[in-house]
């Protein structure tokens, strides 16, 4: 008997040797030809501590130049706070006190900021004195941030606005103050323009805060107001 050797075979073995460079060209290709879009992005710029900045505003009070030249004109516009946000004190005093005007008034102004409004006041002060009340208006073009409050005291309470819509109120007998929300206008009472509209279309008369007798009695507040800051006298507003 003739015996052969067994032949033996090699072990297979996986080459990745080739599957790797198959993998790189196809990786090169992608990144070759693959489109990358970029999502908008919303730039955000974070406000930095500045006291510098901070004793400037408000230099333009944030109204446009236009309208900025107007009120800091003392022909067209009359005065500058002093007008400009002394109406707003006048007007709500004058609705509260059902109309009656006050007996005298003294003003003081001043330009804290000659250098930035130069021909009007930026700061002004009004007392109003009427038989049974008294009443403080402050006007002023340098506060750091916009606010318009207002603080009633009576023999039985007081009110105290906060923002827009809300109250702090405290009657007698109450160990603290209470706040709650004023009910909200209607329309056309809600929006500026269509009051306006509705005021000149005739569908509604103008009251209260926007009657013509009740801003006539500010027109003269706001005058005596003038004269008082420029005398330095105390003006009966029965003698204009």
């Amino acid at each position: 008997m003739r015996f052969r050797p067994r032949a033996y075979r090699d072990e297979p073995e996986i080459n990745f040797i080739p599957l790797i460079d198959v993998l790189l060209v196809i990786l090169i290709f992608l990144m070759v030809t693959t489109t990358y879009q970029r999502v908008a992005e919303l730039q955000i710029t974070l406000p930095e501590a500045d006291a510098e900045q901070m004793k400037q505003r408000p230099k333009e009070i944030n109204v446009a130049p236009e309208f900025l030249a107007w009120l800091t004109d003392p022909a067209r516009n009359g005065a500058g706070a002093l007008f400009d946000f002394g109406c707003y004190g006048a007007d709500l005093l004058t609705w509260l006190m059902n109309g009656e005007a006050p007996a005298t008034v003294t003003a003081v102004t001043q330009q804290i900021k000659p250098e930035i409004y130069p021909r009007v006041d930026d700061e002004a002060t009004i007392i109003l004195a009427y038989p049974k009340a008294q009443a403080i208006l402050q006007a002023s073009w340098n506060w750091p941030f916009d606010r318009k409050d207002m603080e009633v005291y009576g023999e039985t309470g007081e009110a105290i606005t906060v923002h827009h819509d809300d109250l702090r109120v405290r009657r007698n007998g109450d160990d603290e103050e209470r706040q709650q929300s004023a009910p909200a206008l209607t329309s056309p009472y809600n929006d500026s323009i269509s009051y306006l509209i509705a005021v000149v279309s005739g569908e509604i008369e103008p009251t209260g805060l926007s009657a013509l007798d009740t801003n006539v009695i500010v027109v003269r507040i706001l005058d005596a107001a003038r004269e008082s800051a420029r005398t330095g006298r105390t003006i009966r507003i029965a003698d204009r």
